[in-house]
């Protein structure tokens, strides 16, 4: 583990705030736009009960319907997230999970600084990717969450839209 920690220059979580995570995003080369996160109930509740908030860096696609995407098995790891995202069109048709509805985690987003958002999807939009990340995760945003983004802005075959959701406790916590 201390090699693997070493290795991916991963630390131990901390409670993190609006700057800590921008300043992160901006090292690891993310967009600082579209970074949400879960107030601290939700935050339980996704850990507990949504397999991809639990192996952070992952992700959750969306169709323009929102319903979820099956991108691999739930035993499987994240490594086909890399090209699922490349792979997405607009005249796939692909399997669907149950686990849950894009409306209804929509619904649970604040900004990083604690407001809770009123996210309206664009219709022009195909799919979402909802990425789970933290900066506790170190290098893997730089090799993972970063070319998660790169290739859904880079995939000329459809509009996908990229919601990043940090999973790391938040400063903003303590005051609600």
């Amino acid at each position: 583990m201390t090699i693997l920690k070493v290795f991916y220059a991963f630390k131990n979580p901390e409670t993190e705030n609006e700057k800590s995570i921008l300043k992160c995003a901006k090292k690891k080369g993310l967009s600082q736009e579209n970074i949400y996160c879960f107030n601290q109930d939700d935050w339980i509740w996704a850990i507990q009960n949504i397999s991809y908030a639990k192996s952070i860096p992952d992700i959750m696609v969306f169709d323009k319907t929102g319903k979820l995407l099956k991108y691999r098995e739930e035993s499987q790891c994240n490594g086909q997230a890399f090209s699922f995202i490349s792979s997405l069109t607009k005249d796939n048709r692909y399997d669907y999970d149950t686990l849950i509805l894009m409306k209804d985690l929509k619904n649970k987003l604040y900004d990083i600084k604690g407001k809770k958002v009123s996210f309206e999807a664009n219709d022009s939009t195909d799919y979402f990717v909802f990425i789970y990340w933290a900066v506790w995760i170190g290098r893997l945003n730089k090799n993972h969450v970063k070319v998660w983004e790169n290739d859904a802005k880079n995939n000329s075959n459809c509009n996908i839209e990229v919601i990043k959701i940090n999973m790391d406790m938040q400063e903003w916590w303590e005051q609600h």
